[in-house]
C-alpha cells in the first residue's frame, strides 16, 4: 500500500524513468561504440603483456579507490531525505582525506608488487603505478556532483559527463599507443580523463566546495554505507583472484589474455548496466509498494534477458572468427576462456537485477553475504583449478561461482514474489536456437572476412527476431503495453 507522499511522487519520478530509459540506452550505445572501436585498435597495436601490466595497476587502483569512498555515495542515493549542505561538505572532506591517504599508501606498496610479480611487472610498471595513483584524488573530487546527478535522476547530464570522460580516456590512450607507447598509454589516458572530468561535473551540477567534519552528520549515512562498502570490498577481493592467481601463477601475459576475454564477455551485460542504474533509485523511492516493485523488477528482468541472451549466444557461436578477424591471432590463446566467461554472463545477467533490487530495498546485509559466498567460491575453486587447467581453470571457477545468482533470487523472492521462469526460459531457448543456426551457417559458409562476419551476425539477429515474432508476438505486445502503463501511472 502506497503512502500519500509516494503517490504524489510517482508521476514526476516515472517521467524521469521514461526519459532515463532512452538517455541511458543512448549512453550505452555511445559507450559501447567508443569502447569497442578503441579496444579493437589497442588489441591490434598492443600485446597481451601490455594489457596484463595495466590490469595489475587497475587492480591496485580499484582497491584504494574503494577504500576512499566507504560506501557514502551509495548511501546518498539510497536515502530518501535530501542531504543538507553541511552533510555534503562532511562527506566531501572525508573522501578527499581518504584519497590522499590512498595515494600515499600506493607509493609505499609498490616494492611489494615487484617482489610478488616476478614475471612481467618491472620497475617501469611500478613508476607508472605511482603516477596513476593521483587518478584516485581526481576521481574523488567529482564524486559529490556525480552522485547528486544520479540521486536526482538527471540522467542526461550524467551521460554527458560520463561519455565525455570515457571519450577523452580512450582517445588519449589510442593516441599514445599509436605513437609507440605500451601499457603507459592506459595510464596517460586514465589520468587525463579523470582530470578533465572534474570541471565538467561541477558545471553540470554546481557544488560549493567546503571542508567540514562532523561525526553526527556521518552517522546518518555510515550504517548503510558501511554495508555497501563491505559488499564492495568482498567483490574486490573476489576480483583480486584474477591479478593475484592468474597474474601471480601464470604471468602478466596470461593475465592480459584473461582480461581481454573478460572484456569481450561482458558485452551482453550492457543492458543490465542501464536497467540496474534505472531501477536502483526507482525501487529505493517505492520501497513500500511491493506490487509496483514486482512489476518493475519483472519488466527489468524481461528486458535484460530479451536483449542479453542473443548476444551471449552470438559471441559463443562466432568466437573464433571474431577473434581472428577483429583482434588478430595473438589473442587466440584466450578463446577457450572467452567461451567460458561468456557463458558465465548468462548467470550474471539476471544477478544484476536481483542484487540491485535487494540493495535498493535496503537489504545491504543480504547482498553482502551473497557477495561473500561468491568471493569464497572464486578463491576456493580458482587456485587448484588454475594449477591443473591454467587459464581455463580460472574461467571454470568463475562459471561455477556465478551459480550464486540462485541465492540472490531466493532472497529477493522472500520480499517480492517475482515470476522468473516466464521471463527467462523462452528468451534463452530462442537465443540458443538462433545460435545453432548461426553456427551451422558458419560451417556451410566459412567466415574469412569482416563482411562475412557481419552477414553472419545479421543472420543470427534476424533468426532470433523471427522466433520472437513467431512465438511471443502477442505476449510481447501485452508486456510492452503493461510496461508503458506502469511508467505512465498517475
Amino acid at each position: 500500500m502506497q503512502i500519500p507522499e509516494l503517490n504524489q511522487e510517482i508521476p514526476a519520478i516515472q517521467k524521469k524513468v521514461v526519459n532515463g530509459v532512452f538517455i541511458l540506452g543512448l549512453k550505452r550505445i555511445l559507450t559501447q561504440l567508443i569502447l569497442t572501436s578503441s579496444n579493437i585498435i589497442l588489441s591490434r597495436v598492443l600485446f597481451p603483456a601490455d594489457f596484463g601490466k595495466f590490469a595489475v595497476i587497475s587492480f591496485v587502483l580499484a582497491i584504494f579507490t574503494l577504500t576512499s569512498d566507504i560506501g557514502l555515495t551509495a548511501a546518498l542515493v539510497q536515502r530518501r531525505k535530501k542531504p543538507s549542505e553541511d552533510e555534503l561538505k562532511t562527506i566531501f572532506t572525508l573522501q578527499i582525506i581518504l584519497a590522499v591517504t590512498s595515494v600515499v599508501l600506493i607509493w609505499l606498496s609498490t616494492p611489494f608488487l615487484l617482489i610478488f610479480y616476478k614475471s612481467g611487472f618491472d620497475s617501469t610498471s611500478a613508476v607508472m603505478l605511482k603516477v596513476a595513483a593521483f587518478s584516485i584524488l581526481f576521481f574523488n573530487l567529482k564524486l559529490i556532483p556525480a552522485v547528486l546527478l544520479e540521486r536526482e535522476m538527471r540522467f542526461a547530464r550524467s551521460v554527458i559527463a560520463e561519455v565525455f570522460e570515457l571519450l577523452i580516456m580512450q582517445l588519449t590512450t589510442v593516441i599514445f599507443a599509436l605513437k609507440g607507447f605500451g601499457f603507459e598509454s592506459f595510464v596517460f589516458g586514465l589520468l587525463v580523463s579523470r582530470l578533465a572530468a572534474v570541471p565538467i561535473y561541477y558545471i553540470l551540477h554546481p557544488f560549493k566546495i567546503g571542508f567540514r567534519l562532523s561525526l553526527n552528520e556521518l552517522k546518518t549515512y555510515l550504517p548503510f554505507g558501511m554495508h555497501v562498502q563491505f559488499n564492495s570490498i568482498i567483490g574486490t577481493i573476489g576480483g583480486m583472484s584474477v591479478p593475484v592467481v592468474v597474474g601471480g601463477m601464470l604471468g602478466v601475459s596470461q593475465l592480459g589474455l584473461v582480461n581481454w576475454a573478460g572484456g569481450v564477455a561482458v558485452l551482453p551485460r550492457a543492458v543490465g548496466d542501464v536497467v540496474g542504474r534505472i531501477i536502483f533509485p526507482m525501487c529505493a523511492r517505492f520501497q513500500t509498494d511491493r506490487r509496483f516493485l514486482k512489476k518493475i523488477i519483472e519488466r527489468a528482468l524481461q528486458l535484460n534477458n530479451l536483449a542479453s541472451f542473443p548476444v551471449i549466444i552470438m559471441i559463443i557461436a562466432l568466437a573464433q572468427p571474431v577473434t581472428l578477424i577483429i583482434f588478430t591471432d595473438k589473442w587466440i590463446g584466450g578463446i577457450s576462456v572467452l567461451y567460458l566467461l561468456t557463458l558465465q554472463s548468462a548467470f550474471m545477467v539476471p544477478e544484476v537485477i536481483f542484487t540491485t533490487a535487494l540493495l535498493a530495498l535496503g537489504y545491504s546485509k543480504t547482498v553482502r553475504n551473497i557477495n561473500l559466498m561468491f568471493t569464497a567460491l572464486i578463491w576456493f575453486l580458482s587456485i587448484p583449478l588454475v594449477k591443473i587447467l591454467g587459464l581455463n581453470g580460472f574461467a571454470l571457477a568463475s562459471l561455477f561461482a556465478s551459480l550464486i545468482f540462485l541465492v540472490s533470487l531466493r532472497e529477493l523472492r522472500k520480499h517480492v514474489k517475482i515470476a522468473v521462469v516466464r521471463y527467462t526460459l523462452p528468451y534463452m531457448f530462442y537465443a540458443v536456437s538462433a545460435g545453432i543456426l548461426v553456427y551451422v551457417y558458419s560451417l556451410v559458409f566459412p567466415i574469412r572476412s569482416l563482411l562475412e562476419l557481419i552477414l553472419s551476425v545479421v543472420f543470427g539477429g534476424l533468426s532470433y527476431g523471427f522466433l520472437l515474432l513467431l512465438f511471443e508476438r502477442k505476449e510481447l505486445i501485452k508486456d510492452m503495453v503493461q510496461a508503458y502503463q506502469i511508467l505512465q501511472k498517475k
